[in-house]
C-alpha cells in the first residue's frame, strides 16, 4: 500500500532533557519536516526534502538548529539539570 499525499506523522524525542516534536508531511513534491520544542511551543526548524540525499545534506543543519536553540534559550546550569534529570545521563555513566 502506498502512503497517500497529505499523510502526516509525528514523533517526540529528547535532547539534553528537552522534549521536541517532529511532524513530517507527505506533499506532492516531497516531504516537509517541522520540529518544535514541546515546552515553549516554539518552531525550531522547518525544512523540505525531495529525496533521501536532501535529508542527508540537511541533517547537520537540523541537528545544529536544535543544539543552537537549547544553547541560546538556557543557561549551563539549566542544561545540566535537565540532562541529570533525564535518562540520558545513566546511559553515559554506564557506557
Amino acid at each position: 500500500m502506498l502512503t497517500k499525499v497529505g499523510t502526516e506523522g509525528t514523533t517526540t524525542f529528547l535532547y539534553h532533557g528537552f522534549q521536541f516534536m517532529s511532524t513530517a508531511r507527505l506533499l506532492p513534491s516531497g516531504i516537509s519536516l517541522d520540529i518544535k520544542c514541546m515546552e515553549t511551543k516554539q518552531m525550531i526548524i522547518r525544512t523540505f526534502f525531495c529525496d533521501q540525499s536532501d535529508y542527508e545534506c540537511q541533517r547537520d543543519i537540523i541537528e545544529n538548529a536544535i543544539r543552537d536553540y537549547v544553547l541560546v534559550n538556557t543557561t549551563e546550569e539549566e542544561r545540566l539539570f535537565k540532562f541529570l534529570t533525564s535518562s540520558n545521563w545513566t546511559c553515559d555513566l554506564f557506557d
